[in-house]
């Protein structure tokens, strides 16, 4: 099944994204996108699961499962805002003032 990202959003998170992988958290970016940050070691989890609270790494387009079979959501079902893990929001929001 394939979900329909509202253009906006979807200019967001590219802005988002390409900003991320043009920085260090690039990696980390890389592993959440393909679901296979949680599949990795337990630190790899946890460290991408602290970025994405912190707004370092969004959620990525499509939803996976953890290692344990926990649903990790996509980007496009969590509350868009700042402090919402994962949000575009929280994103833009850390990198505005990284940038500072």
């Amino acid at each position: 099944m394939t979900t329909t990202i509202d253009p906006t959003i979807q200019a967001r998170y590219d802005a988002v994204h390409t900003a991320i992988m043009a920085g260090p958290w690039a990696q980390l970016q890389e592993w959440v996108d393909s679901g296979l940050a949680w599949h990795l070691e337990g630190s790899v989890g946890r460290a991408a699961s602290d970025a994405l609270s912190e707004g370092a790494l969004v959620l990525p387009l499509t939803a996976h499962r953890d290692y344990w079979g926990g649903r990790i959501p996509a980007i496009q079902e969590v509350l868009d805002e700042v402090g919402s893990t994962g949000s575009l929001a929280n994103a833009e929001f850390y990198l505005a003032a990284s940038a500072a």
